[in-house]
């Protein structure tokens, strides 16, 4: 996956080897997760070689290249996102491009609107839900572990360590928020035609609840190194009507499709 951002993730291939990875690995983590064994495993580096005899290595862990990568891939032009360019040059680096120009939705902090593709849709979704799984590795920690261990996942997520922390933050809460179910009010609609939207809608809301839910201000080893929570930073600067009244419309038309 990683090498995959590094190439920009260009082609068909790359593009499907990227799914296929995101899929294995989020069938994989539960397991590793529930191994005491492997518990440091995400949050150790793999040697490069570089480092001196001695000296420490400060290669990246490999949580932290997991979690960089998934969020670029999120704002891959003709793979989660529709290209802004065209011609021979169209292909864009990964790690420079400026995510605030390829937010998924309008609404809040966002005017334009995205053309929307189903594959796109299904390609976001199958990041969301790997990003779900990382943040799932509290499950596998015992009740006692939770106040003394802050999810790490979600710390960095979550923090200004991942430069596209607004840019995902505003794109789930606009696609959530702007989410009209159709299918005449059927729920699950998404299983009797084809809304590619809905699954996204779903992770995407999951996403928001976990990264808003972890504020390392409760912790009991909070200290003043811990890094903020932008998510709840971002959310708590939202002041405009009509930005608080396409937030309440988002989650009146949700909680009023009827689930059964």
């Amino acid at each position: 996956m990683v090498r995959a951002v590094d190439n920009s993730c260009r082609t068909q291939q790359e593009q499907m080897t990227v799914l296929n990875c995101v899929r294995l690995l989020a069938r994989v983590l539960p397991y590793i997760f529930e191994d005491p064994e492997w518990q440091g495993f995400f949050w150790t580096s793999l040697p490069d070689g570089s480092a001196q005899k001695g000296e420490k290595d400060e290669s990246t862990p490999l949580a932290h290249s997991l979690l960089n990568a998934v969020s670029d891939l999120l704002f891959c032009p003709d793979f989660t996102v529709a290209s802004k360019r065209t011609g021979p040059d169209k292909a864009e680096d990964l790690q420079s491009i400026d995510s605030c120009e390829y937010i998924w939705e309008s609404g809040v902090g966002f005017a334009q609107s995205p053309p929307h593709y189903s594959q796109y849709d299904s390609s976001r979704t199958e990041l969301l839900k790997l990003l779900l799984t990382c943040f799932s590795e509290t499950m596998y920690h015992p009740p006692t572990d939770l106040s003394t261990a802050p999810n790490k996942w979600v710390q960095y997520f979550t923090s200004s360590e991942n430069r596209h922390a607004l840019p995902i933050f505003t794109s789930l809460l606009n696609t959530v928020c702007a989410y009209d179910p159709v299918g005449l009010g059927l729920p699950y609609n998404h299983l009797l035609f084809a809304d590619s939207w809905e699954p996204l809608v779903d992770v995407a809301l999951q996403i928001l609840i976990v990264a808003l839910d972890h504020d390392v201000t409760t912790s009991s080893v909070y200290d003043n190194n811990s890094p903020d929570n932008l998510f709840i930073n971002y959310l708590s600067r939202i002041h405009r009507d009509e930005d608080f009244g396409f937030v309440l419309r988002g989650f009146t038309r949700l909680l009023n499709n009827p689930l059964a």
